[in-house]
């Protein structure tokens, strides 16, 4: 113990030799073995593959054979760099749209269909590359409200079991919220949301609601200027102006057109406005149509010394008669210009308004001008007569009034209250418009006419409804 109590400092100092000695061989050993690693011990080793190799020529691996191996046509095409405004590619770096040509009967009541895969590019009227039927564009999806189906609402339409119920709807049919069960132009999810009775077509919002402004543009007058005759006279006074009219039968809709013949000076009525023709100019130009005036011209328009036949480009210029009290208010008079065989057009930009109270496809359009008077509705709805009384083209907003206001009612309100006025997008929401019936499902307007009739063949009187 003595000893280990004089030397422990010199003994811990041995034993911390020795372990830097072990330390400093085991470095070395291992620098040796790393200066012997050659460059083929670093190689991993290669696994035999896991599938048994195919020839890529094989024509199970050809693109053609895949495509045609089922019910798919697949049309030749260029690549991408190649088409330059090509209907469709197919270098198979975008994959595309593909419809099915669809097996059913046609008008005639003959099959027809292949129930291939075709590119979409053939549905425009094109014939399907598989068995020549003529595909169709097919109509656009409905916008539907994205709502969850719950207990209260079996179909996720937005509206609930026993307000469906209530009007006779059908509970398990989420388009028949866009359907218009009673006619109106009003859907029946937005007749709900509104409060009235979808089911009633003379209970409905404003008929305005319909309207939504979709353009400004010139438009095409109910009148032409068909031919000019001189007589063969030089005294414009003397020359026949040949007009004709179009009027359109407001019960009907049916449009005739009528021959007037007028001369210089006279009145025509151009709708509901009087017009005077104020000038007359004869031009003729040779066959080239270069325009260029012919002076040397017989009447019948042949050139006395080459016998070329003319064209007629003749013009008629007219200025509206104001009465006394339009005069008195500053108002200017319009101007026409007509050109033989032309379409007449508008002087002034008009909006035109669309009615979505009919399916997409059948809906009516109304160009009006400022200050004129339309009518929306019908017998079965009510009518309600409007006036334009401005509009702004850059807002693409038109401000309505009311034709015939009530007591002490402000005509440029409705009968809600609301200022009437008709933007680009419209008072009724894209995905609470009118729709068309999806076929498959049950139109109630259907039922109702089926009823009808069954009570007209049974000889039992019917209920007459309001007009």
């Amino acid at each position: 113990m003595d000893f280990l109590s004089k030397h422990y400092e010199k003994l811990i100092l041995l034993g911390m030799l020795l372990f830097f000695i072990f330390a400093m061989v085991d470095v070395l050993s291992i620098a040796r073995q790393t200066g012997e690693v050659k460059e083929s011990d670093l190689n991993i080793p290669r696994r035999d593959p896991d599938y048994k190799p195919q020839n890529a020529k094989d024509a199970s691996f050809q693109p053609e054979n895949l495509w045609n191996k089922g019910k798919l046509v697949w049309a030749a095409g260029t690549s991408r760099d190649q088409a330059k405004g090509a209907a469709f590619y197919s270098d198979f770096t975008e994959f595309p749209g593909l419809a099915v040509c669809m097996v059913g009967k046609n008008d005639k009541g003959q099959e027809e269909g292949c129930g291939a895969f075709v590119p979409r590019f053939y549905f425009a009227g094109k014939p399907c590359p598989n068995c020549g039927r003529i595909l169709k564009v097919p109509p656009d999806r409905p916008k539907m409200r994205r709502n969850v189906i719950t207990a209260d609402d079996s179909d996720g339409d937005g509206m609930p079991n026993d307000y469906e119920k209530k009007y006779n709807l059908d509970v398990n049919n989420p388009y028949d919220a866009l359907y218009d069960a009673d006619g109106d132009g009003f859907s029946n999810i937005y007749e709900m949301e509104h409060n009235t009775d979808p089911t009633n077509a003379r209970n409905h919002p404003p008929l305005w609601y319909r309207l939504r402004f979709i353009a400004v543009r010139r438009v095409v007058l109910p009148v032409s200027f068909r031919a000019l005759n001189t007589n063969k006279q030089t005294d414009p006074q003397r020359w026949d102006i040949q007009l004709n009219l179009k009027q359109k039968n407001s019960r009907t809709g049916k449009e005739t057109e009528r021959t007037q013949m007028s001369r210089l000076n006279s009145t025509i009525q151009i709708e509901g406005r009087r017009y005077r023709i104020k000038k007359v100019e004869r031009i003729l130009s040779d066959s080239s149509g270069g325009g260029r005036k012919k002076e040397a011209l017989v009447a019948g328009g042949t050139q006395k010394e080459s016998e070329d036949k003319a064209q007629d480009l003749s013009k008629i210029y007219l200025e509206e008669d104001l009465n006394p009290s339009q005069r008195n208010k500053g108002l200017t008079p319009d101007k026409l210009e007509m050109q033989i065989g032309k379409p007449a057009y508008s002087s002034d930009r008009r909006p035109i308004f669309e009615d979505v109270g009919q399916p997409e496809g059948k809906r009516a359009e109304h160009i009006v001008r400022v200050g004129e008077r339309f009518r929306l509705g019908n017998y079965q709805t009510g009518t309600t007569d409007y006036i334009l009384d401005s509009f702004d083209e850059k807002k693409m907003i038109a401000v309505l009034r009311l034709a015939r206001a009530s007591g002490k009612q402000d005509p440029m309100k409705d009968e809600l209250g609301k200022a009437m006025i008709v933007t680009r997008e419209g008072e009724i929401p894209e995905d609470s418009r009118v729709i068309a019936p999806i076929a498959g499902t049950t139109d109630p307007k259907e039922e109702v006419s089926e009823e009808r009739e069954n009570v007209r063949r049974s000889g039992q009187p019917g209920r007459r409804g309001r007009r």
